[in-house]
This record gives C-alpha cells, structure tokens and sequence, in this order.
C-alpha cells in the first residue's frame, strides 16, 4: 500500500501515466487531479463539492493507472521470483563445488597419509637395510681378520714345516750320506 502511494505521487509515473492518457482515443486528457486518488486523503465531501466532485474523476485514467500499477507489480513480483530463483541456483552449485572441493581435499588428505605412512614405511627398511650392511660389513671385517689370522697361522705353519724339514734333513740327511759312504 505505501509502495503504491509512492509509486502515484512518483512525478516519472504521472509522466508515463499523461502519456498512457493521451494516447487513449484522441480525447482531451485529463489532468492528474482528474484521476480518483484512491490511496490520497482528499475526499469529495470534504472538499465542499458533494457528489459534483466525483464526475469530475476520470475512473478510466484512474482504472488505466490501476492496471499499469498491478502490471508493473506483477512484474516485479516475477523479476524477484527470477533473481530468487537464480541464486538459489547459484548458492546451490557453489554447494556443490564446495563439496566437490571438500571431497577433494579429504581424498589428498588420505593420499597424503598414505604417501607419508610409505615414507615411514621406506625409511624403516632403509634403517633396517643400513643396520644389515654394516651387521655384512662387521662380519666381512671378521672374516677378512679369520682369514689374515689363518693365512698368518698357515705362513706360519709353512714356515715351521721348512724348518722342520731343514731339521729332519739336516739330522737325518747326514746321517744317511754317512751311511751311505
């Protein structure tokens, strides 16, 4: 109701509202204080002009003014309608991104977890793999000193076997070249 008082006392709606009058069969077109105020104050009876002042009113222009106001609230009405209707829609595919996005998040979060369990899992077996090549290498070093340490004790063994050799030889070779002459 106080939209439609506005829209009446608006000085660009009485413009269209003149212009809508004069192209209505040619006939001489009434002023804006022809038109029946339907929402304003002023009453015939209180104007002092009785039941003269209401044929004054052109309830044509008056009903053509009507018309034009539902139009134009008909259409606003839709024009709402149509932006409500589009943000809806909006608000609704940016839910759905949103969860698209969330969803997304959520699998690199478990992607994430998985590649660091991996990590961990790969460093352990590297930690495990470095603890058995230096376990090869102590035992490679004990070997190698077991295998110095026998092939000092078998030069040794060698060296003992010559002497004893040279011994024997020289013990019983001189009494063989003796017996022998």
């Amino acid at each position: 109701m106080q939209q439609a008082k506005q829209l009446l006392g608006d000085t660009a709606f009485r413009g269209h509202l003149e212009n809508i009058k004069t192209g209505r069969d040619n006939h001489a077109a009434p002023g804006p204080d022809r038109i029946v105020p339907l929402f304003g104050t002023s009453e015939p009876a209180a104007s002092g002009q009785g039941s003269e002042g209401l044929g004054e009113h052109d309830w044509l222009a008056t009903l053509d003014l009507v018309r034009q106001v539902s139009a134009q609230v008909r259409q606003s009405d839709e024009n709402s309608k149509e932006i409500a209707r589009n943000a809806q829609a909006y608000m609704q595919h940016a839910n759905e991104r949103i969860e698209e996005a969330r969803v997304r998040a959520e699998a690199a979060e478990a992607a994430a977890r998985i590649a660091e369990k991996r990590a961990q899992d790969a460093e352990a077996r590297a930690a495990q793999a470095e603890e058995r090549v230096q376990a090869s290498e102590r035992r490679s070093q004990a070997f190698q000193a077991q295998a110095q340490n026998a092939e000092t004790r078998a030069k040794d063994a060698q060296a003992w076997a010559k002497r004893l050799h040279l011994t024997l030889k020289q013990e019983f070779g001189a009494s063989e070249a003796s017996a022998e002459a």
